[in-house]
C-alpha cells in the first residue's frame, strides 16, 4: 500500500520555509527537477514577482 492508499497522509511535503520562494525551490526538489529547470522556475517566479509589485 503506497501513501496514496492511507487516509490523513499527503504526497506533498510539509514546507519548512515560511518564505514563498524557498518554498518554491522546496517543491521543485521534492519533484527531483533538475537544478537548471529549478533555476528557470525561480528565474521566472522573481521575474514575475518584481514585475507585479509583490514582495515576499
Amino acid at each position: 500500500m503506497n501513501s496514496h492508499n492511507i487516509p490523513g497522509k499527503t504526497s506533498m511535503p510539509v514546507f519548512t520555509s515560511t518564505r514563498l520562494l524557498d518554498q518554491l525551490r522546496e517543491q521543485i526538489r521534492y519533484l527531483h527537477y533538475s537544478l537548471r529547470t529549478e533555476e528557470a522556475y525561480v528565474l521566472t517566479f522573481t521575474g514575475s514577482k518584481t514585475a507585479s509589485g509583490f514582495t515576499d
